[in-house]
């Protein structure tokens, strides 16, 4: 397909563009160069073999089934995943922490054969779509590139070095153990706590959400997004049915602080998706997914501001500063467990006939500080399945969220968290192009600077911009 190949690819070359508004006269040029990539990514698949998609496609469902269908076994008892996961938050005996820990090891070793095979076709795959193997794939579909985000991860894992080798000791001097192990941590974070779940009471989290975004200078009432309650194993969901037209969140609402982040995060992609404005039914999309992410993130932190808890939830400064500090604890434990994963799952994907049971156990001891699990469990991660590659574009959403955030601060001093002027500010500078722009380019010209990694290192250790 000579004439195929020949198509410039500008998502792929965006990180070096010299960010400004493109003028009239390159607009028409600009959108059929983006229609013509979206085009050429489809023309890249029809280039692969029906054999190598078919094996693909099943196992990937064989796997998403398997894990779905797990009930890990605690006590002699099956149970959920997500009871698991309470278990390892509340659970007062260590010995049973470590029993709810390595329930999935049953998983993982039932998983391994088909996860190995995966990884295989997957490269196969990539390979016929032209690309060296599924990393480098996955990324480019996204607009990125391998160095660059291999870059991001370690300036990420520099900067969190020290606070996490700080919340390691204090965890084992508070908990009375010799060495900190990997059921001990989500137990521990939970002991330290956290806001007061009274401050965030359920029945009063939509009311709040509205009034914020009434706030920011929007209509909450007027925008096609519907909210509804279910019955989940997690606390909510968005689900663009239609874009921009018909965009829902389904909601378990619980008390506390966890349950209002999940809120704003959604509303954050409902507000996105909500807010694009393209006539090309291709451009309608709030893809690719480090953007998506990165715009819910910029909403879910409002949560966090200190001016949103002191007018919204009523907390004191005493009770914003104790608080703030444990989920500082919990934002860069997050961010280290983050980038072992991404530096697994690449490794994974560039050999798959590694050891990958050594190479669990080494990350865990070099960038999480535990012990790795006596049995492997890292056949049982449904992101290795699908969608691969994805981990990296929930670190790269905070590098979005903390850009941003400076320059809302720079914007609309003194309280961004309740300047009417955000919202349209927000809407034209990002949500209404969709796929139309390129996400580098916006982010530049809404904060001055191409996408780096400083505002979150400024975050993470205490400096000034």
């Amino acid at each position: 397909m000579p004439a195929v190949a020949a198509v410039p690819c500008r998502r792929r070359g965006g990180r070096g563009r010299r960010p400004g508004r493109p003028g009239r006269g390159d607009r028409v040029e600009l959108y059929l160069g983006r229609y013509l990539d979206f085009l050429y990514d489809t023309f890249r698949l029809a280039r692969t073999e029906l054999e190598t998609r078919t094996r693909f496609t099943a196992l990937q469902d064989e796997l998403d089934a398997a894990m779905v269908a797990f009930r890990p076994e605690v006590g002699g008892s099956r149970t959920t995943r997500a009871q698991v996961s309470i278990l390892l938050r509340t659970e007062p005996d260590r010995t049973r922490r470590r029993e709810a820990y390595l329930s999935r090891a049953e998983a993982s070793a039932s998983l391994v054969q088909r996860m190995r095979e995966l990884l295989e076709v997957s490269n196969a795959l990539h390979r016929q779509m032209g690309f060296a193997g599924t990393v480098e794939g996955r990324l480019a579909q996204s607009g990125l590139e391998r160095d660059e985000v291999e870059a991001w991860l370690a300036e990420v894992e520099q900067a969190t070095r020290e606070p996490y080798a700080e919340l390691l000791e204090r965890a084992r001097a508070e908990l009375g153990v010799e060495r900190v192990e990997a059921w001990d941590l989500d137990y521990w974070l939970e002991q330290a706590g956290s806001y007061p779940a009274s401050a965030f009471p359920k029945a009063e989290a939509v009311a709040r959400l509205k009034a914020t975004i009434r706030g920011w200078g929007l209509d909450p009432d007027a925008l096609p997004v519907t909210i509804e309650e279910a019955n989940l194993s997690n606390s909510g969901w968005n689900i663009p049915v239609r874009i921009p037209g018909d965009v829902r969140l389904v909601l378990n609402p619980t008390d506390g602080f966890p349950f209002y982040s999940t809120l704003f995060h959604e509303y954050g992609h409902a507000l996105h998706e909500s807010g694009i404005a393209q006539d090309v039914g291709t451009f309608r999309s709030d893809r690719p997914g480090q953007f998506g992410e990165g715009m819910a993130v910029t909403v879910e932190r409002l949560t966090g501001m200190r001016e949103w808890q002191r007018r919204v939830a009523g907390l004191d400064e005493a009770t914003i500063e104790r608080a703030a500090g444990v989920e500082r604890w919990r934002k860069v434990r997050r961010l280290r467990s983050l980038v072992a994963k991404c530096r697994f799952h690449y490794a994974a994907f560039d050999d798959p006939s590694a050891d990958l049971a050594a190479l669990e156990s080494r990350l865990s001891e070099e960038l999480l500080g535990v012990p790795g699990p006596e049995r492997p469990l890292w056949a049982d991660d449904m992101f290795l399945a699908q969608p691969q590659i994805y981990v990296q574009n929930y670190v790269i959403a905070e590098l979005i969220a903390a850009q941003v955030w400076e320059a809302l601060r720079r914007r609309f001093a003194p309280d961004p968290t309740a300047d009417p002027g955000v919202g349209p500010f927000l809407r034209e500078a990002f949500w209404r192009h969709g796929q139309a722009r390129d996400w580098r380019e916006l982010i530049a010209e809404a904060t001055g600077r191409p996408l780096d990694a400083r505002a979150l290192v400024r975050e993470l250790t205490g400096t000034e911009p």
